[in-house]
């Protein structure tokens, strides 16, 4: 009986591995138990259901127990192992509480402009553009790698807009540099304009500078290593 209950815990196994991260079992019977489709906790409660019904008289809890506990190890090196892998820039599909930040929308008044500036000037790439002539809009997609393993931006012009007020809510979006004052002399000799020189921000000791792009829109570029605490920054973003 033992090795009956073992044998089950391997096949979950088994199948939930076969099954990726999505965690998900294929259509298999067991004990005339129907798995399809079903998740982890599913699986337990079939589990339960299938040791209630035929072995609770046998004396089996201590087999059933057994077979839950390699299941809920199971669970934990799984969603271990999305973890390791979402820093190995790996697709975590399916769990639930996996979020990750995709990208930030700027409308833009002129596209070609702000395309010069964030490609050529900022060194992103056009990773995708595409028009949508019912709408009188197109979306072009920018950043330093592919929308899979990054966050980009969503630069929107809508045909029939030239300007936006930018208001006084929005802030900034932040590029980490290597170099950052290598970077803004490259910009400006580029004809960008650089906003805010290089240099430690107030009341903290992160290097900081800022430049603006063709719509109005404030990038603040940080040198990388120099980085402060979530209330400097805060209260340099309250500055601008």
């Amino acid at each position: 009986m033992r090795l009956r209950w073992l044998s089950i815990a391997i096949g979950l196994v088994i199948l939930l591995f076969c099954g990726g991260t999505q965690q998900r079992v294929r259509a298999q019977e067991i004990r005339g138990v129907s798995l399809v489709g079903a998740d982890l906790s599913q699986a337990i409660a079939h589990v339960n259901q299938a040791q209630a019904k035929g072995d609770q008289t046998n004396g089996d809890a201590d087999q059933a127990a057994e077979v839950q506990a390699v299941i809920a190890q199971f669970v934990v090196q799984e969603r271990l192992s999305k973890n390791r892998l979402r820093h190995n820039k790996k697709n975590c599909v399916g769990d639930s509480n996996y979020m990750r930040l995709l990208h930030t929308m700027l409308r833009v008044g002129n596209l070609e402009e702000s395309l010069k500036f964030y490609c050529d000037l900022l060194g992103m790439k056009l990773l995708r553009q595409k028009d949508y002539p019912s709408g009188k809009f197109t979306l072009a997609f920018v950043g330093y790698g592919d929308e899979a393993d990054h966050t980009v931006l969503e630069l929107t012009h809508n045909w029939e807009t030239d300007r936006y007020d930018l208001g006084d809510a929005y802030g900034h979006i932040a590029i980490g540099v290597d170099d950052i004052y290598g970077t803004c002399d490259r910009i400006k000799q580029q004809g960008g304009n650089v906003v805010r020189e290089p240099g430690p921000m107030k009341h903290g000791s992160t290097v900081i500078a800022f430049v603006q792009d063709p719509n109005g829109y404030k990038v603040e570029l940080i040198q990388l290593g120099t980085q402060g605490t979530t209330s400097e920054s805060e209260k340099q973003m309250a500055a601008h």
